[in-house]
């Protein structure tokens, strides 16, 4: 049997399906995005408050509410797979992406941030930002693209900040884990409930 060549404008269907899809994915099963931008924005609340607080042994800890989260997107996700059948090939990219992002953002936030402060907190801040930018490309989702951007330029402003004003890398500047929060809010909980809304439009 002979092989069917795929015209131009085919591939370009087939791929806009795959977009199509990997959005409703994300709409179908948004509350894991908004699910964790709650989460790490009340994490960094946390941190701050328990700081200004006086409770310098334990504020750090706030942080560990993560690591039930990803046990709860793991079994989330299996549960879905389940349910809908084998992922799709952006499903997986996206998976890998974000996989990858959290786990050099646990890897900085405990280690790097140890020794050498809120510097770490900017280079999440950058990689967040880089994460959403991809994600968003390709969704072709242009408000996830301008947070992840804006949230990217936040992260070198603040590893800037830290670099020109802060040249004795202290943990003691509390504040700045704040603008995890708000990087937090610009790349997950905006797009998130924008998709959200888009996807109980098209249900109307």
């Amino acid at each position: 049997m002979e092989n069917k060549t795929l015209q131009p404008q085919e591939s370009m269907e087939i791929i806009s399906r795959m977009i199509e899809s990997r959005k409703s994915n994300w709409n179908d099963n948004g509350h894991i995005l908004r699910f964790w931008g709650w989460l790490i924005l009340l994490a960094a609340i946390g941190h701050f408050t328990l700081f200004e607080l006086g409770f310098y042994k334990i504020f750090w800890m706030t942080w560990l509410i993560t690591i039930p989260g990803a046990i709860y997107s793991l079994v989330y996700f299996a549960r879905l797979k389940k349910k809908h059948g084998k992922s799709g090939f952006l499903d997986k990219l996206s998976g890998f992406l974000w996989w990858t992002f959290a786990g050099n953002a646990f890897a900085l936030g405990f280690g790097f941030s140890f020794f050498f402060g809120h510097m770490g907190t900017g280079i999440i801040l950058i990689l967040l930002g880089f994460a959403a930018t991809i994600e968003g490309r390709i969704m072709r989702f242009r408000p996830m693209i301008i947070c992840g951007f804006l949230t990217n330029l936040l992260g070198f402003f603040t590893l800037a900040w830290m670099i020109l004003y802060y040249k004795e890398i202290v943990s003691t500047n509390s504040f700045i884990i704040l603008l995890v929060g708000l990087g937090i809010t610009l790349t997950n909980l905006i797009p998130g409930y924008i998709l959200k809304r888009e996807f109980n439009r098209k249900k109307q």
